[in-house]
C-alpha cells in the first residue's frame, strides 16, 4: 500500500491482505470517514474435496466441497449446524477481542 500511496498520492479504495493491525486500521479509517470493510473467506468446516482440481485451500468454493450450508442450517440438531455455530462464534470472539465496543 505504501508504494501505491507514494505513486498516486492517495490510498486505494480497496486493499487486500490481512495483518494484525486490520481492526485498528478499520477504526482509524472510520474516524476519517473513509470506506471501511473487513472481509474474509470462510472455508467449509468439513467435507473438503482436497483433490488436484480442487485443493483444500479452495474450500470456500462450492465446487471444492460437498458441505451444504442450506442442509446444515435446516438441521439444528445436526453436526454440520454445530460446526456453523462454532465458526460464527469463533469469528465473533476474534472481532470482540479486538474491538472494545464489543467487549
Amino acid at each position: 500500500m505504501k508504494q501505491h500511496i507514494e505513486r498516486n498520492g492517495r490510498k486505494p479504495g480497496v486493499a487486500r491482505g490481512a495483518n494484525s493491525q486490520a481492526v485498528e486500521d478499520a477504526i482509524q479509517h472510520a474516524g476519517r470517514n473513509e470506506i471501511n470493510a473487513l472481509v474474509w473467506h470462510w472455508y467449509a468446516p468439513n467435507c473438503l474435496l482436497d483433490i488436484a482440481e480442487q485443493p483444500w485451500y479452495k474450500g470456500f468454493y462450492t465446487k471444492a466441497t460437498c458441505f451444504n450450508v442450506a442442509d446444515a442450517v435446516n438441521d439444528s440438531n445436526g453436526a454440520n449446524y454445530q460446526l456453523l455455530l462454532r465458526d460464527i462464534e469463533s469469528a465473533f470472539k476474534c472481532v470482540a477481542g479486538e474491538v472494545p465496543q464489543f467487549r
